[in-house]
Protein backbone atom coordinates (compact mmCIF):
# COMPACT_ATOMS: atom_id res chain seq x y z
CA UNK A 1 0.00 0.00 0.00
CA UNK A 2 3.03 2.58 0.82
CA UNK A 3 4.19 1.84 -2.64
CA UNK A 4 0.90 2.64 -4.40
CA UNK A 5 0.71 5.47 -2.48
CA UNK A 6 4.23 6.89 -3.29
CA UNK A 7 3.16 7.06 -6.65
CA UNK A 8 0.87 10.17 -6.18
CA UNK A 9 2.73 13.33 -6.38
CA UNK A 10 3.48 15.00 -2.75
CA UNK A 11 1.13 17.35 -2.99
CA UNK A 12 -1.73 15.04 -3.29
CA UNK A 13 0.04 13.30 0.01
CA UNK A 14 -0.21 16.43 2.30
CA UNK A 15 -3.08 17.73 4.57
CA UNK A 16 -4.10 20.20 7.03
CA UNK A 17 -1.75 19.25 10.20
CA UNK A 18 0.99 18.29 8.15
CA UNK A 19 4.53 20.35 8.06
CA UNK A 20 6.51 21.10 5.12
CA UNK A 21 9.93 22.65 5.13
CA UNK A 22 10.38 25.68 2.59
CA UNK A 23 13.63 26.64 1.12
CA UNK A 24 13.69 29.87 2.60
CA UNK A 25 12.74 28.41 5.98
CA UNK A 26 15.01 27.13 8.90
CA UNK A 27 11.93 25.63 10.08
CA UNK A 28 8.52 23.77 9.19
CA UNK A 29 5.50 25.58 8.60
CA UNK A 30 2.26 23.72 9.37
CA UNK A 31 -0.70 23.14 6.54
CA UNK A 32 -3.82 24.67 7.03
CA UNK A 33 -5.05 24.18 3.74
CA UNK A 34 -4.58 23.75 -0.18
CA UNK A 35 -6.14 24.45 -3.32
CA UNK A 36 -5.21 21.25 -5.52
CA UNK A 37 -6.81 23.09 -8.36
CA UNK A 38 -3.97 25.48 -8.56
CA UNK A 39 -1.17 23.44 -6.86
CA UNK A 40 -1.18 25.71 -3.43
CA UNK A 41 -0.52 25.37 -0.06
CA UNK A 42 -1.95 27.32 2.37
CA UNK A 43 0.69 27.46 5.45
CA UNK A 44 -0.20 28.96 9.16
CA UNK A 45 1.56 32.41 10.13
CA UNK A 46 1.93 33.87 13.53
CA UNK A 47 -0.64 35.92 12.90
CA UNK A 48 -2.27 37.79 9.78
CA UNK A 49 -4.01 35.24 6.61
CA UNK A 50 -2.15 31.85 6.03
CA UNK A 51 0.68 32.11 3.82
CA UNK A 52 -0.17 30.92 0.71
CA UNK A 53 3.05 28.71 -1.28
CA UNK A 54 3.71 26.90 -4.51
CA UNK A 55 4.22 23.31 -4.29
CA UNK A 56 7.88 23.98 -5.88
CA UNK A 57 8.73 26.28 -2.91
CA UNK A 58 8.81 23.29 -0.35
CA UNK A 59 12.10 21.81 0.40
CA UNK A 60 11.14 19.05 2.82
CA UNK A 61 7.66 17.06 2.71
CA UNK A 62 6.41 15.47 6.07
CA UNK A 63 7.74 11.84 5.38
CA UNK A 64 10.71 13.25 4.53
CA UNK A 65 11.29 15.60 8.05
CA UNK A 66 9.98 12.45 9.72
CA UNK A 67 12.99 10.61 8.20
CA UNK A 68 15.39 13.50 9.15
CA UNK A 69 14.22 13.65 12.89
CA UNK A 70 14.41 9.68 13.44
CA UNK A 71 18.00 9.40 12.20
CA UNK A 72 18.83 12.54 14.69
CA UNK A 73 17.23 10.96 17.25
CA UNK A 74 18.53 7.95 16.42
CA UNK A 75 21.96 9.04 16.25
CA UNK A 76 21.77 11.10 19.44
CA UNK A 77 20.43 7.66 21.33
CA UNK A 78 24.22 6.04 19.69
CA UNK A 79 25.85 8.87 21.43
CA UNK A 80 24.46 8.58 24.62
CA UNK A 81 22.47 11.49 24.90
CA UNK A 82 19.38 9.84 25.50
CA UNK A 83 20.00 9.01 29.28
CA UNK A 84 16.47 7.56 30.03
CA UNK A 85 16.56 5.01 27.68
Amino acid sequence: MDRLVSLFPPFMRVWPGDKVKLYEDRHPKKIIGKNADRGILYLETASGPPEPVRQDDVELWPWEIEKIEAYKYWELDQKGGNNGR
